[in-house]
């Protein structure tokens, strides 16, 4: 029943994440890129935690670029629910590694399971006010022939996409079905997109010398230009492009991927076959570290995905956004603006890391996390 449902929901969505609907949202990641460089400025030669700068940006965009709906004026809103979302995380995994509390019911019955029940009130609320809000500005299946003030046409986004589908027929996606999307898109989309980002700048921050190739980089592509970037500019940018998947390789942001086995796995190993209806945790935090396919896996080098390095590997080796049928929907939505906010801010800033490597200490959660923060300091290049 479930695979079904999620089979049927992929087909409807997938077209949302078409190449040039995301082009279109280009200005949407530009404007909030810049949003963050000025506010990085402000802070520039003090030593800031990077995580909450970059996590405000990205929930700003996924807001305005997946759901039409600007946090502008609203930000007491938007905090509230990134506190909620990083205390939420913290609660699951407790629950999860205690299995008395598995019970709904004897859990509504802890403090920790009505802090749970309360914050889930909270996030439902903040995913109803967003719907609401664009549900509100009548934009549907006219949305094609408005203009904005710039003449521009307004932009189709993917919760347009779902409230057009209900206004044509409830039964295909109710408000309850749009409001399940919603919440799982702007927690997986945000919340991996800030970390990513975030181990990026920390990683670049231990290593000068890859800074330095990246300045080469945005050099020559862009030059001593302010202008914003484009589809063209990301597609130059292939050691930017190395060095987020090497970021990806040592931080994925989903630590462990649980599949559930709808017939025998036969591991090719002693005759060994894992029974159907298994439940199976993979881990790319653990197999990116594989020596068999990364020689010193703990080294950040972005040239182990130069062409011919990846050609060498198995295509299962390097999974970050999962691989096969279940990959993320959403991971070129997340590489374009991996890619343009940090190339807005390397642009402008180099990055010292104070926060030592040895003491990286990633939590156990449905996002992955340092117990330790990152601790940066940012450095204007000229």
């Amino acid at each position: 029943m479930l695979g079904s449902k999620w089979q049927y929901r992929r087909k409807l969505l997938i077209s949302t994440f078409h190449f040039k609907i995301l082009e279109g949202s280009l200005p949407i990641f530009n404007n909030n890129s810049q949003i963050l460089v000025k506010e990085l400025w402000k802070s520039s030669k003090k030593f800031i935690e990077i995580e909450s700068f970059i996590s405000r940006c990205s929930l700003d965009i996924i807001c305005e670029a997946a759901m039409g709906v600007s946090l502008n004026g609203l930000s007491d809103k938007g905090e509230e629910y990134l506190k909620a979302i990083r205390r939420i995380n913290n609660l699951i995994m407790i629950r999860m590694f205690s299995p008395w509390l598995y019970n709904e019911w004897i859990y509504s019955l802890t403090p920790n399971g009505r802090e749970y029940f309360k914050i889930l009130r909270t996030l439902h609320t903040f995913t109803k006010m967003i719907i609401t809000e664009r549900k509100e500005r009548k934009i549907s299946n006219s949305f094609t022939n408005q203009s904005t003030k710039a003449g521009k046409k307004n932009l189709r986004t993917f919760l347009d996409f779902l409230l057009e589908l209900n206004e044509t027929d409830p039964g295909i996606l109710t408000f309850d079905d749009i409001k399940e999307e919603v919440d799982t898109f702007m927690f997986e989309g945000y919340d991996t997109s800030s970390a990513a980002i975030s181990s990026a700048i920390f990683i670049l921050g231990h290593n000068p010398d890859i800074q330095e190739c990246l300045f080469e980089e945005l050099d020559e592509v862009f030059g001593d230009s302010d202008r914003e970037v484009t589809m063209e500019d990301l597609n130059r940018l292939s050691y930017l492009d190395r060095i987020i998947k090497e970021t990806l390789r040592l931080f994925p942001s989903v630590p462990c991927i649980i599949r559930k086995l709808y017939s025998d796995l036969d591991l090719g190993h002693e005759g060994y076959i894992i029974p159907a209806t298994t439940n199976v945790v993979v881990l790319p935090y653990t197999l990116h570290r594989n020596s068999k396919y990364y020689p010193n896996p703990e080294k950040f080098d972005p040239d182990r995905f130069l062409p011919e390095e990846v050609q060498k590997r198995h295509p299962f080796a390097y999974i970050p956004f999962s691989g096969g049928p279940r990959n993320c929907i959403g991971q070129k939505f997340a590489g374009i603006e991996m890619k343009v906010v940090l190339s807005s801010i390397f642009r402008k800033m180099r990055v010292l890391s104070f926060t030592k490597l040895n003491e990286v200490k990633p939590v156990p959660g449905i996002i992955l996390r340092s117990a330790t923060p990152y601790v940066v300091k940012l450095i204007p290049r000229k």
